[in-house]
């Protein structure tokens, strides 16, 4: 399955675009690392309107640099608590709350 098969996943068939403000990838999946994912969406045009985290066991600057300058929001290093997590997330709900009211 690979990327094609998590795309396929996450997106919308009848509309073709994903349904959510943001997503949560994990960056080392068994059948393919959320960078590949990533690529892959972003090179469907699937990432325009869509805030990316990535949550990664690996230390250091150079992956998270790498993500970042693709256009990945935050890059998250595990382990990853609970709380942190939603806070990250109601963060990202607050932000896609207030773009929707500026756009309107």
């Amino acid at each position: 399955d690979g990327p094609e098969g998590a795309i396929k996943a996450i997106v919308d068939a009848k509309h073709g675009k994903i349904a959510a403000d943001t997503l949560i990838l994990d960056y080392q999946m068994p059948v393919v690392d959320g960078e590949k994912l990533y690529r892959k969406l972003y090179e469907k045009g699937l990432t325009q309107h869509l805030r990316i985290i990535v949550l990664t066991s690996v230390d250091g600057d150079e992956l998270r640099v790498r993500l970042l300058n693709m256009g990945v929001e935050k890059v998250l290093t595990k382990p990853i608590s609970i709380e942190q997590l939603k806070s990250v997330l109601c963060c990202e709900v607050q932000y896609n709350t207030e773009l929707d009211r500026l756009i309107s």
